[in-house]
């Protein structure tokens, strides 16, 4: 007697390692292409500009300075840029305009 675990679904052959396959490749496509680059620019927004090639001095390098440099980092980290997006006309003024171009 078989179990649900190995049972095919009705209709399907094949064992159940290649359903959650197929169900698995669009979970790592969803990670590689959305996830990651989401993750690199909120590592951006929270830097500190500065005028060097990159733009930002990054606060943060998990790979590269280990995890203990990272949590000694986490003070310097800033919401600042994020204050700016409210305060700064320019970007109120392109927000405001982007919603009333959407809106047409």
């Amino acid at each position: 007697m078989a179990t649900p675990e190995t049972d095919p679904a009705p209709g399907t052959t094949g064992p159940v390692f290649t359903r959650w396959l197929v169900v698995l490749i669009p979970y790592v496509w969803l990670l590689i292409f959305f996830l990651i680059p989401f993750v690199l620019v909120f590592r951006i927004s929270i830097s500190n500009t500065e005028i060097a090639a990159p733009p930002y001095s990054p606060l943060f390098d998990v790979f590269g300075e280990g995890i203990a440099a990272t949590l000694a980092k986490m003070s310097e980290w800033t919401l600042d840029n994020y204050g700016r997006l409210f305060t700064d006309s320019l970007y109120v003024e392109a927000y405001l305009n982007s919603v009333w171009i959407a809106g047409v």
